[in-house]
């Protein structure tokens, strides 16, 4: 069940994505077409909306988390809202799908 709640949010963050390709793909026809001009500004709208969201739903996963290390949150923080989509794969990949071990303590050897 875990698993596949992981896979819904990877695909809910890799909608902008697939929608900036698609508005590149299709570029050419909303410069002669003025209807399909408005479409792709409500296009836009919505993923300004949806961007802003997965922030703040990613966001809320880096400061609950346990996986990722203190002194690293802040530097997750700052990536998750500067480089936003490209950020939140990496940050899937690395603490949503393989749910690293946390260690409070560093590695000591006796």
């Amino acid at each position: 069940m875990r698993k596949l709640l992981a896979l819904i949010l990877l695909s809910v963050t890799l909608l902008p994505i697939a929608n900036i390709l698609y508005s590149i793909a299709n570029l050419h026809q909303s410069v002669f077409d003025a209807a399909s001009g408005v479409s792709f500004q409500e296009l836009g709208t919505i993923q300004l909306i949806m961007v802003a969201l997965l922030i703040v739903a990613y966001l809320i996963l880096l400061l609950k988390s346990e996986g990722v290390p203190n002194d690293k949150k802040m530097l997750w923080a700052i990536a998750l809202i500067v480089f936003n989509v490209l950020a939140m794969v990496v940050f899937w990949f690395h603490y949503i799908w393989k749910q690293p071990e946390y260690r409070s303590a560093p590695f000591q050897t006796q």
